[in-house]
């Protein structure tokens, strides 16, 4: 998942529909991605954090990457 929010953007990868593609050309607006370690920890102690330094699991839910980044959806 990239996040930008100098570009207002959350990308959530979907296999087998350009994904790969899509996350190597929107890469270069997100900050760099945390270690494993920093994943790790985010996961044993979720967080409420602003969207730039969010950290997120490949299959978190819409519900739970909005109630990360502090949003709720629509």
């Amino acid at each position: 998942m990239l996040i930008s929010t100098s570009h207002r953007f959350i990308f959530v990868h979907i296999p087998k529909t350009a994904g790969t593609s899509i996350t190597a050309s929107l890469g270069k607006f997100c900050p760099p991605r945390a270690s494993r370690a920093v994943h790790l920890l985010a996961k044993l102690y979720p967080l409420r954090v602003s969207p730039g330094r969010a950290i997120m699991s490949m299959h978190s839910t819409a519900l739970q990457i909005s109630e990360k980044i502090q949003t709720r959806p629509d």
